[in-house]
């Protein structure tokens, strides 16, 4: 097998030979590290501890020969998996393979460009379930992530660890449904980005004051030690997008749940030229992928969200509620239905 390294600054990710297959699919393996252990750039840095991933990998294997979801730029359009049986940790960081599925188009685009050495990063999505802060020399604030669930990996063109090439933590944004501020607060970006880097992460995340990872798209400001959406921000915000034609998903439908709550018009030119997510694409999801999509329509608070989950994978006899049983019956008989065709 020929062996095609790509080195992109500190690290080094291998596109292994040509197309193998997996259970009859063509797939084309990327190896590297998917998290480092060193400390993240931005204003908002995390650091993940060696021994954050170990109980997190044991359970996938407990799961059965799991594989890790590998998406595209952190959307949710999987382009293949991570047998968790290459993933491990080591003095660096979170390494493991990647099998990108060369029969879908964007996993043969996303396989072509690492190849080229366009695309040389990863990036993790985790759930942090244990956590300290700490302070840097400089009186930086530092999250530092002790225990993480780890549910995809993605493949990415701009890292946050920057000095790594790999990105420590940062998946795709969060919806966080902030609370409006009164009627007739005035907008002024600047100030309000000065009150919201003046924000300590313990007290809240200042994250969520953005619409995107990068920072750019602000739609909050602190009032009385609390973050809020600012209508004028969001109109703001919803022009600039609409005039520079930005087509991120993920900060399209984040920007749209907030104009429908303020009743604003919508990013999207219309509900019906949204993708929908396919039925073989949902006949794959387990509860962990059942509660994020349903916390990511932002209509469901993550504990709501993991209860649906749940109940949806326990039998219809052990249910003692009547109502749920009635739509987890109709569920499974409209699928059965569709299987049998």
């Amino acid at each position: 097998m020929t062996i095609k390294t790509i080195h992109a600054g500190g690290l080094v990710t291998k596109a292994l030979g040509e197309v193998s297959d997996r259970n009859g699919v063509p797939i084309g393996r990327i190896e590297g590290y998917f998290a480092s252990f060193q400390l993240e750039d931005g204003p908002y840095p995390d650091r993940i501890t060696p021994g954050a991933f170990l109980a997190s990998i044991a359970e996938h294997k407990a799961r059965g020969n799991r594989q890790v979801r590998v998406n595209w730029m952190h959307r949710r359009s999987p382009i293949g998996g991570a047998p968790i049986e290459t993933v491990r940790e080591d003095a660096r960081g979170l390494y493991g393979i990647t099998e990108i599925n060369l029969s879908i188009q964007q996993g043969a685009e996303a396989y072509s460009l690492a190849k080229q050495r366009v695309v040389v990063d990863y990036s993790v999505g985790i759930d942090p379930q244990s956590r300290t802060f700490e302070k840097t020399a400089d009186g930086i604030e530092v999250r530092v992530i002790t225990k993480a669930r780890l549910y995809e990996v993605s493949l990415v063109d701009e890292p946050m660890n920057k000095d790594a090439q790999v990105t420590a933590v940062k998946s795709a944004m969060p919806f966080a449904n902030l609370p409006t501020a009164p009627a007739g607060t005035s907008w002024d970006a600047e100030a309000a980005r000065e009150r919201v880097l003046d924000l300590k992460l313990r007290d809240c995340d200042p994250t969520t004051a953005f619409l995107d990872r990068s920072r750019r798209w602000q739609i909050a400001d602190v009032i009385d030690g609390a973050l809020v959406v600012v209508p004028e921000a969001v109109e703001s915000v919803l022009a600039d997008v609409k005039a520079e034609g930005i087509d991120d998903d993920e900060l399209l439908t984040h920007l749209d749940r907030y104009c429908g709550r303020l009743g604003l018009a919508s990013p999207f030119p219309s509900e019906d030229d949204r993708e929908p997510i396919k039925l073989d694409v949902v006949k794959a999801w387990g509860p962990a992928d059942v509660e994020e999509a349903l916390a990511d329509t932002g209509r469901f608070s993550r504990s709501a969200a993991k209860y649906l989950a749940s109940r949806l994978g326990a039998p219809v006899e052990k249910t003692d509620d009547a109502l749920w049983s009635d739509v987890l019956s109709r569920l499974r008989g409209a699928q059965e239905a569709l299987d049998r065709r």
